[in-house]
C-alpha cells in the first residue's frame, strides 16, 4: 500500500432472532419440528468490512479539534491528483487478490449503490448512522454531550485502545480458549476474540492501520531519542524512554519492520440503562481478557464515531493511535465468524455452539469436494452418554429422508425406534429390522436374486462363503476341490435359470449336491481324496 493510506476494518456484531423456514417442500415431521424448536432463537450476527482510504501527509496529523465539518474545502489537492489516485487503485486492486487467491479469505466489492444507498434500500453510511443492518432503516437524530453520545434511543459507548500504555507487554496471532480445550489439545482463537463473537452485545469492533512514511517516522523517533538522552540528567525517566525508543528503532531495523500506526475501539450501544452498564462491564472484561487494560472513552467518542463512517477514515484524530509494526497490529484483527450453511443441497441439520442456531452441514461429499479428506468414512467418539447414539440417530434419519441407502448393524437397539417410525411411514417398504432372537435366527440367502442374473463376482462370492463354512482357516483348500466346488456352484446357478419351480436358497443346494452333483462326478470319476463328499455334506449340514 502507499504511504499515507488507512486500512479500517470494521466488524459489526448484531443480536438477531433465527426465523424458520417450516414453508420447504417435502418436510417431515421431524424437520418441521427441528425448526419450530429453533424458531426465535436469539443469536449474533457478524458483518465485517475493510475500508481502504488514502489520505495526505497533512489529514495524517489532525486532530479530534480540527475535522473535515469545520473546513471549507473537503478534498484535498493531493486526491484530485489523477496519477496518485491511480496508484492507489492498482494497490487496491493488487491487495484485493491477494486475499482472494488465499482462499481463506473472499473480499466482495461493495458498489455505489451498497454503500450510498437508494430510494429503496439503505446503504451502509445510512445503516451505520442508524446503527442497523437492515435494509430498511430508519434515520435517527445524534446527539452529543460532554458525559455521552446518543444515536435515536440509543446510548453509545466505546472503549478504546490508543495508548500504548493500555497494550500488554506482548501481542500474538492466536490465544488458546480454554473453554473448548483439554489437557492434550488446543482449540486456538485469535487474539481479540474476546471483542469480537464472544461478546454477546450489539456492538462495532473497529481495527485502523494508518500506513505513514514508515521513514520519516524512524527518523522522527532517532530525533526524540537525542532529545531524550540530552536530557536525561533533569530526569531519569528520560533516559528511559530513551531505551525504550532505542529498542523500537533496533525492532525496525533489524528485521526490515514498517512502522505503523494502530487503534482500536469497540463501540457497544444499548436502548435501556441497566443493559447498558452491564455492556460496559462486559466490555471492559473482554479487554482484560486480551491483556489490556479497558479504557472507557467519553470525551473523543463523538470524533472516533464520525472517523468510523466508511470513507471517513481521513478524519481519525490522530492523538488516539499508538506507534507499532504491522505484524504487531494486525494481531488485534479479529479473524472469527459465524458457522456458515454448506453450499452442498446435501448435508444434516447441525446447530451453532456458540449460539444455538440451526445450520445446515455437509460432511460427506463437501470435504471430498474440496480436498480436505479422499474418502466418506466417519468415527464418533465420546464416552458413555455422551451421545453418539443419539447423533447417528439425528444423521441416518436425515440421509434416509434424503434418498440414502442405509445398512446399519445395531448392538443394544439403539436404532430400532428410528426404523419402527421409517416402517410405519412406509407402509413397511423401508425401516426393515432385522433382529436375533434363538426360534428366529440371523439369516440370509445368497442365492436368491430378484431378476436371477448371477455375474462373475456374484459367483466367486457364493464359492468363497462355502469355502469359508467347509474349511477352516488353517486347513488348505486343493485345487481339484476348487474346481469341483466351482462346477457345483454353476451348475446350480443354471439350474435356477432354468427350473422357475426351484426355490434358490441353502437348502436345495445342499440337496442338489447331496443328489444330482453326487452322479455327476461318479461320472467324472472323481475320487474321493480329490473331492470328499461325504465330508462336505457333513459339514455343511448345520447350516
Amino acid at each position: 500500500m502507499p504511504n499515507y493510506t488507512i486500512v479500517h476494518r470494521q466488524d459489526w456484531f448484531l443480536k438477531e432472532n433465527y426465523r424458520a423456514d417450516t414453508h420447504k417442500d417435502g418436510m417431515s415431521f421431524l424437520d418441521r419440528s427441528f425448526e419450530l424448536h429453533f424458531n426465535e432463537r436469539p443469536y449474533l450476527n457478524h458483518f465485517s468490512y475493510l475500508f481502504i482510504t488514502k489520505t495526505t501527509r497533512e489529514r495524517s496529523r489532525s486532530r479530534s479539534n480540527f475535522s473535515i465539518l469545520c473546513r471549507g474545502n473537503i478534498i484535498p489537492k493531493e486526491v484530485r491528483d489523477k496519477d496518485a489516485v491511480s496508484r492507489f487503485l492498482e494497490s487496491v486492486d493488487q491487495f484485493e487478490r491477494i486475499l482472494n487467491d488465499s482462499v481463506f479469505i473472499r473480499l466482495e466489492r461493495l458498489t455505489t449503490d451498497e454503500i450510498v444507498g437508494t430510494p429503496q434500500q439503505a446503504g451502509l453510511i445510512e445503516k451505520y448512522f442508524s446503527l442497523s443492518q437492515q435494509d430498511t432503516t430508519t434515520l435517527k437524530d445524534i446527539q452529543m454531550s460532554a458525559s455521552k453520545m446518543r444515536i435515536g434511543d440509543n446510548t453509545l459507548c466505546v472503549h478504546t485502545l490508543s495508548d500504548v500504555d493500555d497494550l500488554p507487554g506482548s501481542v500474538q496471532t492466536d490465544t488458546r480458549y480454554e473453554k473448548y480445550s483439554t489437557d492434550r489439545s488446543d482449540c486456538r482463537l485469535s487474539f481479540a476474540a474476546p471483542v469480537g463473537l464472544m461478546l454477546s452485545c450489539d456492538h462495532i469492533y473497529n481495527q485502523f492501520l494508518f500506513i505513514d512514511d514508515s521513514a520519516e517516522i524512524l527518523q522522527r523517533f532517532e530525533k526524540t531519542a537525542r532529545n531524550m538522552h540530552s536530557l536525561s540528567k533533569y530526569s531519569r525517566a528520560n533516559q528511559l524512554n530513551k531505551q525504550w525508543i532505542d529498542a523500537y528503532l533496533d525492532e525496525a531495523h533489524s528485521f526490515g519492520l514498517t512502522a505503523i500506526r494502530c487503534h482500536c475501539n469497540v463501540m457497544a450501544w444499548s436502548d435501556n440503562r441497566k443493559k447498558l452498564k452491564v455492556i460496559k462491564n462486559d466490555t471492559g472484561s473482554a479487554l482484560a481478557l486480551m491483556g489490556c487494560k479497558p479504557r472507557y472513552n467519553t470525551i473523543d467518542a463523538p470524533a472516533l464515531y464520525w472517523a468510523g463512517i466508511p470513507g471517513g477514515e481521513g478524519d481519525f484524530p490522530s492523538e488516539e493511535s499508538f506507534f507499532t509494526f504491522i505484524e504487531q497490529g494486525v494481531c488485534f484483527f479479529t479473524e472469527e465468524t459465524n458457522y456458515a450453511d454448506s453450499l452442498s443441497p446435501f448435508g444434516i441439520k447441525m446447530a451453532d455452539r456458540t449460539n444455538g442456531k440451526p445450520l445446515h452441514l455437509d460432511i460427506s461429499d463437501e470435504p471430498m469436494r474440496r480436498g480436505i479428506t479422499t474418502n466418506r468414512n466417519k468415527l464418533v467418539i465420546g464416552p458413555s452418554g455422551s451421545g453418539k447414539s443419539f447423533f447417528m440417530n439425528h444423521l441416518v434419519r436425515q440421509y434416509w429422508e434424503q434418498g440414502t441407502h442405509i445398512i446399519l448393524i445395531d448392538i443394544g437397539n439403539s436404532y430400532k425406534g428410528l426404523c419402527d417410525l421409517i416402517h410405519q411411514r412406509t407402509n413397511g417398504e423401508d425401516g426393515v429390522y432385522y433382529t436375533y432372537s434363538e426360534k428366529r435366527p440371523i439369516a440370509f440367502n445368497p442365492f436368491f436374486t430378484e431378476d436371477k442374473v448371477f455375474d462373475l463376482e456374484k459367483k466367486e462370492s457364493i464359492k468363497t462363503l462355502i469355502m469359508s463354512l467347509w474349511k477352516r482357516d488353517t486347513e488348505v483348500i486343493t485345487r481339484a476341490e476348487e474346481v469341483a466346488l466351482s462346477m457345483a456352484v454353476n451348475l446350480f446357478l443354471e439350474k435356477i435359470k432354468e427350473d422357475n419351480e426351484l426355490v434358490p436358497s441353502f437348502n436345495t443346494f445342499y440337496e442338489f449336491v447331496q443328489g444330482e452333483f453326487r452322479g455327476i462326478l461318479e461320472e467324472k470319476h472323481y475320487r474321493a481324496k480329490d473331492f470328499d463328499l461325504t465330508n462336505f455334506l457333513n459339514v455343511l449340514a448345520p447350516y
